[in-house]
């Protein structure tokens, strides 16, 4: 019978409570990345229900201090151990002294428009204000500067999160999705919510152009681009700037940086050309029916060199 006080999934072991190490080997023979991490698995009461997250302290902080919070939701049929290896997020958070928090779903999918219907009662506004409360109550996490981003299905939560939670949220970064038209139908930005969109023109999942994607109708990437620029009251013509093509990986980025928005808002989107479904800079890589990774850009670093510029004038 396997030990309940640990965890082991894809190859990768974490304790509770306690220092995980972390261990990626390239299936191509590549690098092996190796790294002690401090992660625990902790859980809040919510809905009448108990749920759990895992929460990574840096180095630079340890485990006492109010620090900025980037809140990470997995994809669709991933998890919370799943997405912080995809996103490695912890060089850059040790750099920026930033806690990060990997939320688990109650199932396969998050409660958005594009999640199959069993799914959209569930309370996970509710789950993600009780993190950021516990953490806060515990002095912890700083509440005028807590961040989220997301992967694929978890993108789309994370849309609907700079939709709902605008009071709470202080900037947002969208990986591997375009916009919900759902949730663009409902979605005033009374604050324009500073926001990083990634998104690759060859991901085949969420297609470029406007149409249905991951199972529900998504704007394309300029049309999602287009919604967030106008929404944010940002000059709809943006300054593009090319990513240096370092890699031969088979993508180049393009920064598409839009300026003028009201109220001090800010927004980027990051067209990987040649992109698949991935997130840039990612050690699990992409490749197969995942289509081309980005190599040239650490999406990760990206955000939170981003985040960082930004907090909320008031704790919600």
């Amino acid at each position: 019978m396997p030990n309940p006080s640990s965890r082991r999934l894809r190859g990768v072991t974490t304790a509770f409570l306690s220092a995980a190490a972390i261990l990626i080997a390239g299936c191509d023979g590549g690098p092996t990345v190796l790294e002690d991490v401090d992660v625990e698995v902790r859980s809040v009461a919510t809905s009448g229900d108990s749920r759990t997250f895992r929460l990574y302290h840096p180095p630079t902080l340890g485990r006492s201090g109010a620090a900025p919070l980037v809140l990470v939701y997995h994809g669709a049929t991933q998890s919370a151990a799943g997405i912080e290896q995809m996103s490695w997020m912890y060089p850059a958070a040790r750099d920026g002294g930033v806690r990060v928090a990997y939320l688990e779903a109650t199932g396969d999918y998050w409660s958005t428009p594009a999640s199959p219907p069993i799914y959209w009662p569930v309370n996970d506004l509710g789950y993600t204000g009780a993190v950021i409360d516990a953490l806060v109550a515990e002095g912890l996490v700083d509440p005028t500067r807590v961040y989220a981003t997301g992967f694929s299905n978890g993108a789309i939560f994370v849309e609907r999160l700079a939709c709902s939670l605008q009071d709470r949220i202080a900037a947002v970064a969208v990986v591997g999705a375009s916009m919900s038209r759902d949730l663009a139908a409902g979605c005033r930005l009374h604050r324009p919510v500073p926001a990083l969109f990634f998104l690759g023109d060859a991901d085949n999942q969420f297609f470029w152009d406007d149409g249905f994607a991951a199972n529900f109708f998504q704007y394309g990437g300029q049309g999602s681009a287009d919604w967030w620029a106008d929404e944010a009251g940002c000059d709809p013509r943006p300054e593009v700037t090319q990513v240096p093509d370092t890699v031969d990986d088979g993508t180049t980025t393009e920064v598409w940086s839009y300026s003028g928005c009201r109220n001090g808002g800010d927004f980027r989107f990051y067209r990987i050309r040649g992109g698949g479904h991935t997130w840039p800079g990612s050690p699990l890589g992409g490749g197969g029916v995942l289509g081309p990774q980005s190599l040239e850009l650490d999406a990760s670093r990206e955000m939170v060199e981003f985040f960082l510029q930004y907090h909320r004038p008031e704790a919600g």
